[in-house]
C-alpha cells in the first residue's frame, strides 16, 4: 500500500515533491542529479525519523551516528574490510553457502517461502564473521531464542513503521507491539553481552598471535572492536551498538537482496542457462573448488547482481535530517528539514 502511493505521487508529481505527514513537511526526491549532491555530502548525515526506531536496538552505532561520532567509529571498522581479513571470511561464507545449497536441494518439487531460508543463512553467516559465534551450531536455548527475537524485532519494527498512531514513542511504549518489542530487545541485548563477555574473556586466555591482517587466525570483527577497547576508542555500550549494527544490516537486508535476485532469476531462463554457463566454465578451470578470487571472473552474474539491487533495492527509501542549509539546484534545502530519497521504481 505505501509502495503503491508513492509511485502514484511520484507519477502525479513529478521526481521531487513536499509530502506532509501530520505535523511535519519531508521533501521527497528520486531525482539522480538530488541524490547525488545529498549522498555526497559530508556533513549532512544525520538520519531522519523513522530510523530513530533502531536507536533502542542499534544505539549510535555506525548506522544511526553523526558527526565526529561517526567519523571516529568508521575509522575504527575500517580495518574489518581489510581484503585479507575478507578473505579469510570467505572460509565461513564457502562454509554457509554449501550448507544453503543442502537445504535448498531438500526443497525440489515443492513451493518454498525462500526469505526465512535465506535468513537464516545470512544470519548464520554474519554471526560467525561478526562475533565469532556457530549459531547454526549452538543448540542452547539462549541461541535459538536469539535468532527467534532478533526475527521477530525486524518484524515490529515493520508494525511500527506502517503504523503511524505508534510513531510517537509514548503511544508505541503502551502498545501491544512496543511491549513485546521491549521484551524481544532485552533477549538480544542479553545474549549480545554474553558473546562479548565471552569473547573478552578468550582473548584474556589465549596465547595464539595475530597479525594486524589477521593471517595466522581469523578474526571476527568483535575482536577488532575488543583491541579497540584496549586502546580506549572504544566502550563496552560502543562494541554492543557496532555488533548489533552490523547483525542488524548484514543480516537482514542481505537476505532480502539475495530472495530479490533468485526470483529475477527464476523468471528469466535465459539469465539462468548463462549463469549456469558462466559457473561451469569457472569449476571447470579451478577443479570444482573455486576460491575469492575466481569469483571476480563471473563478470555476468556480477552483472545480474547488480541489476537485482537496481531494480530492487532491500530498503524502500533512504531519509536525511538536514544539519546544514544547502542547495539542491535553485532549491534551498533548509537546516532540520527532513529528505527522503525513494529508491523503487
Amino acid at each position: 500500500m505505501l509502495f503503491n502511493t508513492m509511485l502514484k505521487l511520484t507519477s502525479k508529481y513529478g521526481d521531487r515533491f513536499v509530502l506532509k505527514m501530520l505535523n511535519t513537511r519531508v521533501l521527497h526526491t528520486s531525482s539522480p542529479h538530488d541524490v547525488e549532491i545529498l549522498l555526497s555530502h559530508s556533513r549532512n548525515i544525520t538520519k531522519s525519523t523513522p530510523y530513530t526506531f533502531l536507536e533502542s536496538w542499534l544505539g549510535t552505532g555506525l548506522l544511526l551516528s553523526s558527526g565526529n561520532k561517526w567519523h571516529k567509529r568508521r575509522k575504527i571498522l575500517t580495518p574489518t574490510f581489510h581484503f585479507n581479513i575478507l578473505k579469510s571470511f570467505y572460509v565461513v561464507m564457502e562454509e554457509k553457502s554449501r550448507n544453503l545449497v543442502e537445504v535448498l536441494r531438500q526443497t525440489q518439487g515443492r513451493d518454498v517461502d525462500l526469505l526465512p531460508v535465506l535468513s537464516d543463512f545470512t544470519l548464520y553467516t554474519i554471526c560467525e564473521t561478526a562475533m565469532g559465534t556457530q549459531l547454526d551450531m549452538d543448540k542452547s536455548a539462549a541461541s535459538l531464542e536469539y535468532k527467534n527475537n532478533i526475527m521477530k524485532i525486524g518484524n515490529l519494527l515493520l508494525s511500527r513503521l506502517t503504523r503511524i498512531w505508534l510513531h510517537n514513542d509514548l503511544l508505541y511504549k503502551m502498545s501491544p507491539i512496543g511491549k513485546q518489542f521491549t521484551k524481544c530487545l532485552n533477549i538480544v541485548h542479553s545474549f549480545a553481552d554474553n558473546v562479548i563477555a565471552n569473547r573478552r574473556r578468550q582473548k584474556m586466555t589465549s596465547t595464539d598471535e595475530v597479525d594486524p591482517e589477521g593471517m595466522k587466525k581469523r578474526m571476527a570483527m568483535l575482536d577488532l572492536l575488543l583491541e579497540a577497547q584496549d586502546k580506549e576508542e572504544i566502550d563496552l555500550e560502543g562494541i554492543r551498538e557496532e555488533v548489533n549494527t552490523f547483525m542488524f544490516e548484514g543480516h537482514d537486508t542481505t537476505a532480502i537482496a539475495l530472495t530479490f535476485c533468485l526470483m529475477l532469476i527464476a523468471d528469466h531462463e535465459d539469465v539462468q542457462e548463462r549463469i549456469y554457463e558462466e559457473c561451469r566454465q569457472l569449476l571447470d578451470k579451478c577443479e570444482g573448488r573455486p576460491g575469492m578470487s575466481d569469483f571476480s571472473h563471473m563478470r555476468y552474474l556480477d552483472a545480474v547482481i547488480k541489476e537485482s539491487l537496481r531494480l530492487y533495492p532491500s530498503v524502500p527509501f533512504i531519509g536525511r535530517r538536514i544539519d546544514e542549509d544547502f542547495y539542491i539546484g535553485e532549491k534551498l534545502i533548509l537546516y532540520f528539514q527532513l529528505l527522503h530519497i525513494f529508491l523503487f521504481d
